[in-house]
């Protein structure tokens, strides 16, 4: 997600280049820049960037070597998904994913089966009965489904279903990728091969860190984009308790959001964080004023003097 930040702002801003991101499997080898020139960085932390800014920062020269460490998921900060499918490639030509006829689930197992985030949890068994409902696809089940308590279940429940062999993180990327009806989990690892594919439908949970009222800090709703379906959840703290565990398996009812009520979750969870975001604002451009400063210093400290007049005794 931070690549497809650094390329709207290399997009946008025009004059610079994407360094230092290394991802072979998808054809993306930008190497480090070494350049002892821009050795004083511009960091960028956290949930609140907007590549506005940034591109205003690098445009008024307040910044020449930027650094993202924070992630910031935002719809608004990237470009179209067609800017990137062309970027993005693969080098697993052998993968193949499912057609009209099935709706590929992702399934996020691992660390999130544990209280490692309250805002990931694995998608309960009413959401892939709620998906299954609002088609007439066959399901198709990839990710993460070694031995677990929540695999178990998930076979017992859905005996009929197909399971994807074990593959790399790499192919279930490009399994969902490459497929025609995909259902998202609460993952931006699936939101993204979602989002890149050309699938013709998408269904997606508005739980967890996906739902704007739990986490106003992230929009990763693409309202503008037809393709998408978006289910109703609410809030819910995941510490993976025995109570907890037991809500995977309840029957809830998982209605359709509208567009404009979605809208206008959108809308209150910007004026929820207007202050955070404001403040977040004033900080980046301080530090751009007092980094550019910074590197003036720094560049005039490693320039060779020239001494004129003489010396005199």
């Amino acid at each position: 997600m931070q690549f497809m930040l650094a390329k709207n702002i290399e997009r946008v801003a025009g004059d610079v280049r994407v360094t230092g991101c290394h991802i072979p499997e998808w054809g993306v080898i930008a190497p480090p820049d070494n350049d002892l020139d821009k050795a004083i960085e511009l960091s960028l932390t956290g949930n609140y960037i907007y590549h506005d800014d940034v591109v205003d920062i690098i445009r008024k020269g307040l910044a020449s070597n930027v650094v993202l460490k924070g992630h910031s998921f935002r719809i608004s900060n990237y470009a179209p998904p067609e800017f990137y499918r062309p970027i993005i490639g693969s080098s697993c030509e052998s993968v193949t994913g499912y057609g009209s006829e099935h709706v590929v689930f992702h399934i996020r197992g691992g660390d999130i089966l544990t209280p490692a985030h309250q805002d990931y949890y694995p998608i309960p068994f009413s959401y892939i009965d709620a998906v299954l409902k609002n088609t007439d696809a066959s399901p198709v089940f990839v990710g993460q489904l070694g031995d677990s308590y929540y695999a178990e279940k998930l076979r017992e429940r859905y005996p009929n279903a197909i399971y994807s062999k074990p593959q790399t993180a790499v192919e279930d990327f490009e399994t969902l990728r490459r497929s025609s009806e995909i259902a998202v989990s609460i993952s931006s690892f699936a939101w993204l091969a979602a989002w890149l594919s050309h699938a013709t439908t998408i269904h997606l949970p508005v739980a967890g860190m996906l739902n704007p009222a739990q986490r106003p800090d992230i929009d990763l709703l693409p309202l503008d984009d037809p393709r998408y379906k978006f289910y109703r959840f609410d809030q819910f703290k995941w510490n993976a308790t025995p109570s907890d565990i037991e809500t995977l398996w309840q029957s809830r009812t998982h209605g359709l959001f509208s567009r404009n009520e979605l809208a206008e979750l959108k809308f209150y969870a910007a004026r929820l964080t207007r202050a955070k975001s404001r403040n977040s604002r004033i900080k980046l451009y301080a530090r751009a004023v007092f980094t550019s400063t910074a590197d003036k210093i720094y560049r005039a400290a490693c320039s060779p003097l020239n001494w004129h007049g003489a010396v005199r005794r």
